[in-house]
């Protein structure tokens, strides 16, 4: 099992999440990273990942082991 965390929970990175948690048997999320944290606290909580604001704390966690990029080109 892959334990990834997801940068951008927008309309895309949501997509991802929807598609892959508790259906994969090899992705799941772990982590999640979005500039506003307060909006992502319960959809984290209801797909079983940690939010954070902070892309820092997700690239020293031990527990990732890979990244998703689901942010605007523009970010």
């Amino acid at each position: 099992m892959i334990d990834a965390a997801i940068i951008g929970l927008g309309r895309w990175g949501q997509g991802f999440v929807e598609e892959v948690q508790g259906k994969s048997e090899r992705l799941r999320f772990v982590r999640g990273v979005d500039r506003g944290i307060d909006k992502i606290r319960d959809y984290a909580a209801a797909h079983g990942f940690t939010p954070t604001e902070s892309l820092a704390d997700v690239l020293c966690d031990p527990a990732v082991t890979a990244v998703v990029l689901a942010t605007p080109h523009s970010l």
